[in-house]
């Protein structure tokens, strides 16, 4: 069979439009982790369709998903250390990869808004097996948020608050988790009044890598 320029031409053009929907590795870093996360921990997102929002990303393109309830989700940040899916309007999904002496701990936050925003956080190890929460860190109860936790203030927070919701966030690079009040998108004005000048703004811990946990910054 006589080989033409015109038929090279052909079949690289044929190869390039194949290898053109094949998804590319994730690499290394956040981008793995999120697409070995197993379905428990990201249920609505197959991993397929996690490497489709990996190459959306890198290509700067803000094309949607769709996940398994039907509705568009897409990643909107992925770093070396982290990346945030939003699942949905309401809801995003972040992974952090916290660095150990010579492990990793992958702490998963997911934010819904209620309207006010509201996070839960998970920790995983480096296998994707779940680690008891309490290990890491000791999550903040309502008098944790106090500036001056004394009779007056904790009279008043019983009387005006049964919970705080907060929103969390990691910047692995400085080893801090913040938990940041969102009460002023909850609460009735004549509430949150009653308790704005008791209440911190904000909760910070800093990782200690030896010890895999979380400590709280006195404030």
């Amino acid at each position: 069979m006589r080989v033409t320029l015109k038929s090279i031409t052909i079949f690289v053009a044929l190869l390039t439009g194949i290898f053109a929907f094949v998804p590319t590795k994730a690499q290394g870093g956040a981008a793995e982790a999120f697409t070995t996360a197993p379905a428990a921990v990201i249920p609505l997102v197959d991993n397929l369709t996690r490497l489709d929002m990996i190459d959306y990303y890198r290509a700067g393109l803000t094309t949607m998903s769709r996940n398994n309830l039907g509705e568009e989700s897409r990643l909107i940040a992925l770093g070396e250390d982290s990346v945030v899916l939003k699942l949905s309007e309401k809801v995003t999904q972040a992974i952090y990869l916290l660095p150990l002496k010579n492990d990793t701990i992958y702490a998963v936050v997911k934010t819904y808004k209620l309207p006010a925003l509201d996070s839960s956080i998970k920790f995983y190890d480096s296998e994707w097996n779940q680690i008891d929460t309490n290990r890491i860190i000791t999550l903040p109860g309502r008098e944790n948020w106090l500036i001056k936790p004394n009779r007056e203030s904790k009279a008043k927070l019983a009387e005006n608050l049964t919970f705080v919701t907060a929103a969390i966030t990691i910047d692995v690079a400085a080893g801090e988790l913040t938990f940041t009040n969102t009460l002023a998108d909850l609460l009735p004005l004549e509430s949150m009044e009653a308790v704005k000048d008791d209440i911190k703004p904000r909760l910070v811990y800093t990782w200690n890598r030896s010890k895999g946990s979380f400590k709280p910054v006195q404030q």
